[in-house]
């Protein structure tokens, strides 16, 4: 962990920027040496502000609830200028995970935590969390199409199938547990259809409800 996050962490400063300006200041040692700003520390280093040892204070596990607008990279860091979902949240969530991915095209629920055993936990197929999708394609849904859909596409990764599917006036919603990459995109256009938008409204547990474009809330860890 940086030493800045430690000490916001530790409570030795409100934030990482201020973290940062108490260590330009010389307040803060590492194991009796002055630091550089950057460094990494372990569990069993000594840090001390203005002479009083630190103490990391025990973290609660949470989830934060975003809705991602498209156009925004689901990663850490963006390639070729795009911009990342961290640029709609706080400094203080730059280090959470992300809970299944949308790609750079779609929308909606999108899922982070601080815990990063429930991440991997959620995020395997075998939790059996089944998510759910709205998505607006180029023209209507043929019957055999519905029926091939819930039976299984075959896709490079194995037989792609919506565990559920409802048609609605100008959209389609669908359900599957998988989470391949770009999964009902792909599985659409196997047979032809183009997605024009595509939103994801839950995940497992996980609802969007009403929360804005491009907002997020704090949401207790569900089972």
């Amino acid at each position: 962990m940086r030493l800045n996050q430690w000490l916001a962490r530790a409570g030795a400063a409100s934030s990482r920027r201020k973290a940062d300006e108490i260590i330009q200041e010389g307040r803060v040692l590492v194991n009796g040496r002055l630091p550089e700003l950057g460094v990494k520390v372990e569990s069993e280093d000594i840090v001390t502000v203005d002479g009083q040892k630190q103490v990391l204070k025990p973290v609660s596990s949470q989830v934060l609830i975003v809705n991602k607008p498209s156009g925004l990279v689901s990663s850490h860091k963006g390639q070729g200028g795009d911009k990342t979902l961290f640029s709609l949240l706080p400094p203080e969530y730059a280090d959470w995970k992300i809970i299944g991915r949308l790609d750079k095209d779609s929308e909606g629920l999108t899922v982070l935590s601080n815990d990063g055993n429930i991440v991997q936990s959620f995020g395997h197929p075998s939790a059996g969390h089944e998510k759910h999708y709205r998505v607006w394609i180029d023209r209507n849904l043929s019957q055999g199409d519905e029926w091939q859909l819930t039976s299984g596409v075959h896709l490079e990764e194995g037989m792609s199938k919506f565990e559920r599917l409802k048609t609605g006036q100008d959209s389609i919603d669908v359900w599957l547990i998988t989470g391949w990459n770009r999964q009902v995109r792909r599985t659409l256009e196997a047979l032809g259809y183009r997605v024009n938008r595509l939103q994801r409204l839950e995940l497992g547990p996980y609802k969007l409800g009403t929360l804005e474009l491009g907002s997020w809330r704090l949401e207790d860890i569900q089972a």
